[in-house]
């Protein structure tokens, strides 16, 4: 105890470097990585460059430890605008038809053919929801045509099922939690995606050749 109250009374604490700079650094970087993430959400073409641009930077932070997280931020997002709109569109377009198709079927079907289709539409949902969560973050990391990157994106979420169904159940808590207090979507962006990063991480290393690797 008496080694404890030494620690936290001296000065190397509140000093510059100590441990106080270096944890309100740490939640004004988080603070700033989830407000460009909204802001740059807001025209929704964005959304894919926002979000492969918010993985890259945590990935930056929690393996190069790179500061001036909002350099970082705009770097990647520049870097991957062009590439990160195709798949966005092409994701988007997936989730928006398999959900329409769920809202048909069950306002107008009804009986077994249409429990099977619910079930089948569902899957497919969770499919494309799973295969946006690594697409973002494969393009964030990998030189490859976009095209490459969905294969590869679409790959990962069947090869590693367990994996995706986390992922996928991280995301709807996120989107629950926002949904019951809106204001948690200033808070959440860079804390889930720090969760993403400890799950998708080792599927990247194990997937790519060192020779793709662009970061």
């Amino acid at each position: 105890m008496e080694k404890i109250r030494k620690r936290v009374g001296s000065k190397e604490l509140f000093s510059y470097g100590g441990d106080y700079f270096y944890y309100m650094e740490k939640i004004f970087d988080t603070a700033a990585l989830n407000l460009l993430w909204l802001l740059f959400c807001l025209p929704v073409i964005t959304v894919g460059a926002s979000t492969t641009a918010l993985y890259d930077t945590v990935h930056k932070q929690g393996v190069q430890d790179e500061g001036y997280v909002v350099k970082v931020f705009f770097q990647s997002f520049v870097r991957n605008f062009k590439p990160s709109c195709g798949l966005w569109g092409i994701l988007a377009a997936a989730a928006i038809i398999f959900q329409l198709n769920l809202g048909i079927v069950s306002a107008k079907m009804e009986g077994e053919g249409a429990v099977f289709l619910l079930l089948l539409y569902s899957m497919c949902l969770l499919f494309a929801i799973g295969t946006q969560l690594y697409a973002f973050p494969a393009l964030s990391r990998f030189s490859m045509p976009t095209g490459w990157i969905l294969k590869v994106s679409i790959y990962m979420c069947f090869r590693h099922l367990p994996r995706t169904i986390l992922l996928v159940l991280v995301t709807a808590v996120s989107v629950m939690l926002v949904w019951w207090c809106l204001p948690l979507v200033l808070i959440l962006p860079a804390p889930v995606h720090r969760i993403y990063h400890c799950l998708i991480e080792p599927v990247l290393a194990e997937h790519t050749p060192q020779s793709k690797k662009i970061h």
